[in-house]
């Protein structure tokens, strides 16, 4: 018996000068969780994602600000198609929540832990992002009192 194939989504880019505001707006436009970022050939060079958005916050950036100087340069693409277990093996143990999947010479697509979660069994995603979450005893000690 075959095992499921992710359903994965468009992936949307956005050009490497655009604004961390524009990001931001169109994200919440379309109510998506991170932006595919392309250099001036149409190249993916880097994603960037709400949390990255967060950040920029956190650090006072201008809005003004291009993405390309907070994306992520280096995002895991895969060859698809992958599965829901593949997937999730994939972004929990490398530490994120989006991952871009090829699913042919020029069709890339994006996959989110949240897809995961209402395609694969709750209990063992649960088990695996806990493998790797801190606990509020490990942030105090690496952060002190918040």
């Amino acid at each position: 018996m075959n095992e499921a194939v992710a359903s994965t989504h468009t992936l949307i880019r956005v050009h490497d000068r655009t604004s961390i505001q524009n990001a931001a707006q169109l994200m919440c436009d379309m109510s998506i969780g991170a932006v595919g970022v392309d250099d001036a050939e149409g190249r993916l060079v880097g994603l960037i994602t709400e949390r990255d958005l967060l950040w920029t916050i956190a650090e006072r950036l201008d809005p003004s600000t291009d993405v390309k100087e907070v994306m992520n340069p280096e995002p895991v693409v895969v060859d698809g198609p992958v599965s829901p277990a593949e997937a999730l093996e994939v972004m929990v143990s490398g530490h994120f929540r989006h991952l871009i999947v090829r699913e042919g010479d020029d069709d890339l697509r994006i996959l989110s832990m949240r897809d995961l979660s209402a395609s694969t069994d709750t209990d063992s995603i649960s088990h695996g992002m806990n493998q790797h979450a801190a606990s509020a005893s490990e942030l105090r000690r690496m952060f002190g009192s918040i």
